[in-house]
């Protein structure tokens, strides 16, 4: 809705096609839409039937939005850690492990963190106290016939982070997710943390743009963290996804409870579900004119 809203106020003409029958269009600009529960393929990993529809588009000639190296990134934290040692992407210690290779390759002093290659917020992501907590967790087989990879990566001493989405060069919304606890814990607002907005480390931006760009990505969502939350540190990029949901500003001053609860209260005014449309119209509007300028300029 949000990209019927974005063109048709910029007086753009457009088709809308509701079908699985891509091999007919042909020199067109599509922007694909998917829902895992009309999967027709049933990959084990949903998002590669995504990947396929974007691939075959793109080979008919289309300018296609997700593009199909876009798609890849999107809940497969294998393929994103290959680009970020790629491009040399500002992250903590990371190493790859598979199923031949397992412990071989890690050098990490303990905790620290394994995540399942495809797997999305806090799914799939656990904590390794010591050797025997790692021994205990390979000889669990189902874990590498769910995945080609396995992700070992520092854990940082942090109780913060920073969710940025990104449109092209632009920051177009961000917000901190904070654990106010002693205890490492990941720091989703389901788990009991808050959310604050606004206080942008602007002495970064252009760094942390810099790093989003040499993805060559059109939209994003990075997650950041600073190394004892020291700002004055290089910025992390602990994961990035071309499919995101924000969380909408809200003054927080106003409501007296936490913002996770705010999330799941029923409310005639100033709803989170309101605020939710408003805050995606207005990123996808971000996505559009950056895609229209693309293709003018190009």
């Amino acid at each position: 809705m949000g990209v019927i809203d974005s063109l048709s106020n910029k007086g753009v003409k457009f088709n809308i096609s509701i079908s699985n029958k891509i091999g007919r269009f042909s020199n067109k600009n599509v922007y694909v839409r998917y829902s895992r529960e009309l999967d027709p393929f049933k990959f084990s990993n949903y998002t590669h039937t995504l990947y396929f529809v974007c691939q075959q588009l793109e080979d008919q000639n289309c300018l296609v939005h997700p593009g199909s190296k876009e798609v890849l990134y999107w809940e497969n934290k294998g393929f994103m850690t290959q680009k970020f040692f790629e491009h040399d992407i500002s992250t903590p210690k990371t190493f790859l492990i598979t199923n031949s290779n397992q412990s071989d390759t890690i050098d990490l002093s303990y905790p620290f963190l394994i995540k399942e290659e495809h797997s999305a917020g806090s799914d799939g992501l656990h904590k390794i106290s010591c050797k025997e907590d790692l021994n205990d967790f390979l000889r669990e087989s189902t874990y590498f016939s769910r995945n080609k990879f396995l992700i070992a990566q520092e854990l940082l001493n942090m109780r913060r982070d920073l969710r940025i989405i990104l449109v092209g060069d632009k920051v177009v919304h961000h917000y901190w997710r904070i654990n106010r606890s002693d205890q490492w814990r990941p720091t989703a607002s389901s788990y009991g943390n808050d959310i604050e907005f606004g206080s942008f480390p602007e002495q970064w931006r252009e760094f942390i743009i810099e790093q989003f760009k040499r993805l060559n990505i059109t939209t994003g969502a990075f997650d950041i963290a600073w190394r004892d939350d020291d700002l004055s540190t290089t910025p992390l990029i602990l994961e990035v996804s071309p499919n995101y949901q924000p969380n909408p500003a809200v003054d927080l001053s106003k409501i007296k409870y936490p913002y996770r609860e705010y999330k799941n209260r029923l409310q005639f005014s100033n709803s989170y579900d309101d605020n939710f449309v408003d805050i995606v119209f207005e990123i996808v509007n971000e996505q559009i004119n950056y895609l229209l300028s693309s293709r003018k300029n190009n």
